[in-house]
């Protein structure tokens, strides 16, 4: 058996982390991101101009180190270590990976994931966060905000996973504010993730146009 040379991921911080199996399967691990790898993808990856979900191909970062890390996320070493905490069986199964730049006050409502989502990951690359709102809330509830399992600062490699299930309620308060972000879900087949991808690359280039001609003043 193969295994992943981890140079981006913390691993011992990996291992350390316990998952939680009550009200559904997730697992947070604080600064899964080394530092020095965390330093160089700020430093070099280009951050989605608009909200929404982008593409990595739609970004100039296909081969930097945003790359390098993604590569290690979405190795069958790291989704064989992420199932046995998840209960998920996600070797070998599809992968989609989205960038998020910023979080607008429309964003955040409680949802689940989509049903062709088996395990999403969440990994935030700000630096800071100093608003109230915009933080991900694992939630106990559907229609209770405030019902929080935990509660995970978006910034300093910070990660949460989750096995996608009829009660993996998540959501934030509303913020506006730029947040640096990445979203890597395994899926349950090919023509599910091509359908959820060609929508995601339609929407970056409407809104890539759009940031061209109207640009964000504030």
């Amino acid at each position: 058996m193969s295994t992943t040379s981890y140079r981006a991921v913390d691993l011992d911080a990996f291992d350390r982390a316990q998952p939680v199996h009550d009200p559904f399967d997730f697992l947070y691990v604080q600064h899964l991101v080394k530092p020095d790898a965390l330093a160089r993808i700020r430093a070099t990856a280009e951050v989605p101009p608009e909200r929404g979900s982008w593409p990595l191909e739609q970004l100039n970062d296909r081969e930097g180190a945003l790359k390098e890390l993604l590569d290690e996320l979405t190795s069958d070493d790291f989704a064989r270590r992420l199932g046995t905490k998840l209960n998920a069986d996600i070797v070998g199964k599809p992968t989609m990976v989205t960038i998020r730049g910023r979080v607008e006050a429309k964003d955040g409502s409680i949802h689940t994931d989509s049903l062709d989502k088996i395990v999403t990951v969440l990994v935030y690359l700000n630096e800071a966060w100093p608003h109230t709102g915009g933080r991900l809330r694992m939630l106990r509830d559907k229609n209770d905000l405030d019902s929080t399992l935990l509660e995970i600062e978006p910034v300093g490699g910070n990660m949460i996973a989750f096995r996608r299930s009829d009660n993996s309620w998540h959501g934030h308060y509303p913020a506006d504010a730029p947040r640096f972000a990445f979203q890597l879900n395994w899926i349950t087949d090919v023509a599910a993730r091509d359908h959820e991808m060609k929508r995601h690359r339609r929407s970056a280039w409407l809104k890539r146009l759009k940031s061209r001609l109207f640009p964000r003043t504030t």
